[in-house]
């Protein structure tokens, strides 16, 4: 499947981390179908992820922020980001086409799980 992302593997937050801090995460639909996605995340109360999941019709694309919630300090220089985001993406079909978001992830949980595609980006 055709999803692009930018920026490629990696998200970057920047210093002052004391202060809400956001990057932008953009998905192209490159498919002749719609594509449902979703976005989790290893530290869901570090970050705040809008739209977390949504629909992309073809051609089409969608920017989705990426929040860290602020620290109460900044941590040492050398300090090594173990948090990981996980983007899951599967092509909606004809028989998926009136379903919600949210009965598409379902569904695919649950019978499909070898048709859903997965980025992971650190």
């Amino acid at each position: 499947m055709a999803l692009v992302y930018e920026p490629g593997d990696s998200l970057s937050f920047r210093q002052p981390f004391t202060s809400l801090t956001q990057d932008q995460l953009r998905l192209t639909n490159k498919n002749n179908s719609p594509v449902a996605f979703k976005v989790k995340t290893t530290a869901p109360k570090q970050y705040c992820v809008r739209p977390n999941a949504g629909r992309i019709e073809p051609g089409q694309s969608v920017d989705i922020q990426i929040v860290l919630q602020p620290m109460k300090e900044d941590p040492p220089v050398n300090t090594k980001c173990r948090d990981k985001f996980l983007v899951q993406s599967i092509a909606i079909t004809r028989e998926m086409d009136t379903m919600t978001i949210s009965e598409i992830w379902t569904m695919a949980e649950g019978e499909a799980k070898d048709i859903i595609n997965e980025k992971k980006l650190r």
